[in-house]
């Protein structure tokens, strides 16, 4: 397989095959983008945001705390009102649903960060394999955030992430160092 490298060309070679049309793990981690404009006339099924959230429940956490709650969130005046806490997130007021990633940190005190961010990338693949876009929203008020939602103590809002059909395809990644350089 010319230009991967020699390790990248093993784990091709070494990875499961599939006879479904459904994207395999790494494609979907190849192929995902940040998604900031959704086409408005594309809904979003409950069956879609379901698997979605399915795919995020199903993590498998560091310490075994599964410690998840996820808020779905598809009001157009909710979105506007969460969009405005932050500078960096004005594409939620355009996605026809969001997902709030919360983490109870009870549950999980030292790892609940890591626990949750496991969980939104399982989700990105997930809502990639459906066709969907998503981008993880990470700078905001999340005090503001957090009393819109009517999340309480004990809990930390790791991303509100707005899920949508993309408008157009979404640009390529920046080009990155080869394998070779970082392994």
């Amino acid at each position: 397989l010319p230009g991967l490298g020699i390790v990248a060309a093993l784990c091709v070679m070494l990875a499961p095959q599939q006879a479904s049309a459904q994207l395999d793990a790494m494609a979907a981690m190849l192929q995902r983008r940040s998604v900031r404009v959704f086409d408005a006339n594309a809904k979003v099924s409950d069956t879609q945001l379901n698997k979605v959230i399915q795919a995020g429940w199903n993590t498998r956490t560091l310490d075994g705390s599964q410690p998840f709650e996820f808020i779905t969130i598809r009001d157009k005046s909710k979105l506007a009102e969460l969009a405005g806490a932050t500078k960096f997130a004005k594409w939620l007021t355009k996605a026809p649903a969001a997902i709030a990633v919360v983490v109870r940190t009870d549950e999980s005190p030292r790892m609940f960060k890591e626990n949750g961010s496991l969980a939104v990338l399982n989700m990105y693949y997930k809502a990639q394999e459906l066709g969907l876009g998503t981008v993880y929203q990470g700078t905001a008020n999340r005090t503001a955030m957090k009393k819109m939602l009517g999340i309480g103590k004990n809990r930390h809002l790791l991303s509100v992430i707005p899920v949508g059909v993309p408008k157009a395809k979404a640009p390529k990644s920046p080009t990155r160092a080869g394998l070779e350089q970082t392994v």
